[in-house]
Formats: structure tokens, sequence, C-alpha cells
């Protein structure tokens, strides 16, 4: 188990974050960020949220080339992409991910959505993708 993760937000796999975001209306759902590149993952993101502080958000992630990882499951009917939890330590993160059998598959880097914080990626055993985030240090805001 990994100490106080925080679900942050569900990823959303699409071929126009800006277009989708409208269809995410219907739910009370708005914009919350700009579009985001991030060059480690070769895509588009955009989040969306209802406004509650601290509630979950949607990531909306689009290839932006393609040879972008998301483009595999964009062939797929499933769109669901990946879940991120918030962590307090990331590298006890992964070490505890390991441990549990996770395939570690991009060891910490900066994140692009969120400057002065990283994150890193794995598979569960069972083929869940999970994206780990760093925790904001209120030092640090």
């Amino acid at each position: 188990m990994i100490p106080n993760a925080t679900l942050h937000h569900v990823g959303v796999a699409t071929e126009n974050a800006l277009l989708e975001s409208k269809h995410w209306e219907l739910f009370g759902l708005r914009t919350a960020s700009d579009l985001v590149f991030d060059p480690a993952q070769r895509v588009n993101v955009l989040f969306l949220s209802d406004g509650r502080p601290g509630g979950t958000l949607i990531e909306l992630v689009e290839p932006a080339s393609a040879d972008a990882p998301v483009n595999a499951i964009l062939k797929t009917q499933n769109r669901f992409y990946h879940v991120c939890f918030e962590v307090d330590d990331l590298e006890q993160a992964v070490r505890d991910a390991r441990s549990q059998g996770a395939l570690i598959v991009q060891q910490p880097v900066k994140a692009a959505a969120y400057p002065g914080r990283r994150i890193a990626w794995c598979f569960t055993a069972t083929r869940n993708l999970i994206e780990l985030l760093e925790r904001e240090r209120p030092d640090e805001r």
C-alpha cells in the first residue's frame, strides 16, 4: 500500500481535447486549465473540474504526434486511459508499486502540467496504467 495516496484525476483519451471538453459540460464540468503540451508523453492535456476545491479532475489527453503512446488507446473502443494518485513521497511510491508487482514504465520526471512537481508511471499487475503525482508541498506554493 502507498501511504496517503489520494485520487487526483482520471485520464480519458481523445482525438481533440478542446472539442471533447464541450461534451463534459453535460455533467457540470468546465475547463480548469489551458491546453498543456507534455513532451515526455507527446500529448496535449486539458483538465476539467466541477469547481469544488480538492475535487477529482478529468484529464483529456490528445496525441500531439503520431508516435504518442495514447494513440494505442484511441484505437480501442475503451477511451479510459489512466488513473492518477497524488502521493507524499514519489520515490517510495515507486518502490511500493514495484514491490506489489507493478511494472515501472517511467521513473520520476518533471511534470509538464504541474510545474515544480514530478510524475512517474506504472502498470499494475492487472494492466491498469497508473500515474503517480508528487504532492505539492505547502512551503513550495
